[in-house]
């Protein structure tokens, strides 16, 4: 999303989009919470583009963020939720700064994790299992990897990335790590990449091929770590299994994006517009784990989006 950084990723569509459900667009859910999920997401309704939140259903949709549409542009956008249900990381973006925020479920104590002024920086953020945020930071001639602690509000490590080989670093739109094994799902421009993570090191890269898809992208792990849903360059919606096989088409003409599956595995989330119908306005919707029982959730005239 950029010059607007790739943060959380990018579609080929006009608008870049996608929402992101607890546990669901990097880290799963790392034990039980007091807190239900949440959806959160961006969207245009109330004018700036602010980050919301809404139960699975669509209802109770609040703001997080409330920042109106001013001569800077600013835009807040690639929302995911913490692990534990209790945190929204976010991306703040104007004319002037690329900020990676961090705000509290109910939208209290907003605070910048990082903040650049050089428009070359791209950022890509996630929340790992154990609810830190993982940072992959491109400056324009490497890539680094470093932790946030939200708790103790300080960058802490900085990972290697001696494993990271012929993977594009400038074309990066998505990562998801898994908490079953700290697996990180790269979705770039030349296809979805694994990349194995030993401690603070990341180890190992493969490629994850998929036969008979055309340009697949914008993939997340199921809540198990045994398959993974994804796009074509048509916004068509698959699953697979972990390594790329047994391929399924989900559903068709809804211009898809960033699928993920809920984290009892009985849903999937995802944004786009139904081709089928009147309106172009980007929409959130629902459907099963087979791709059944499609419900669009937000169905009104704003943008609801995950990108500006």
């Amino acid at each position: 999303m950029k010059k607007h950084l790739f943060l959380g990723m990018m579609m080929t569509a006009a608008i870049a989009l996608a929402v992101t459900l607890a546990g669901c667009g990097g880290g799963e859910p790392n034990g039980p919470s007091t807190n239900p999920f949440k959806i959160v997401f961006a969207s245009n309704r109330d004018g700036g583009m602010n980050i919301y939140s809404m139960n699975l259903n669509g209802s109770s949709r609040t703001p997080l963020t409330t920042d109106s549409t001013d001569s800077n542009g600013t835009t807040n956008s690639c929302p995911e939720l913490s692990p534990n249900y209790t945190k929204v990381l976010y991306i703040k973006n104007t004319s002037i700064n690329i900020e990676v925020r961090v705000v509290n479920i109910g939208g209290s104590n907003d605070i910048c994790v990082t903040s650049v002024s050089d428009s070359a920086y791209n950022y890509i953020a996630t929340w790992t299992p154990a609810g830190q945020i993982l940072l992959w930071v491109y400056d324009g001639t490497t890539v680094s990897l470093k932790t946030f602690d939200p708790t103790a509000n300080a960058i802490g490590n900085t990972w290697s990335t001696s494993g990271i080989t012929s993977l594009s670093q400038t074309n990066i739109y998505a990562i998801w790590m898994s908490s079953k094994d700290n697996t990180i799902l790269v979705s770039s421009a030349s296809g979805i990449y694994e990349l194995n993570v030993t401690g603070t090191t990341v180890s190992k890269q493969n490629q994850i091929t998929i036969a008979d898809v055309n340009s697949p992208g914008l993939a997340s792990w199921s809540p198990d770590g045994n398959m993974i849903i994804f796009t074509d360059s048509d916004g068509t919606i698959y699953s697979a299994a972990a390594d790329g096989s047994k391929v399924t088409t989900l559903a068709s003409g809804y211009h898809g994006a960033y699928p993920f599956y809920t984290p009892d595995k009985t849903k999937i989330i995802f944004a786009g517009y139904d081709s089928h119908g009147s309106s172009t306005s980007y929409q959130i919707f629902s459907m099963s784990a087979g791709g059944t029982n499609i419900n669009n959730l937000t169905n009104d005239g704003s943008n609801n989006v995950f990108g500006d």
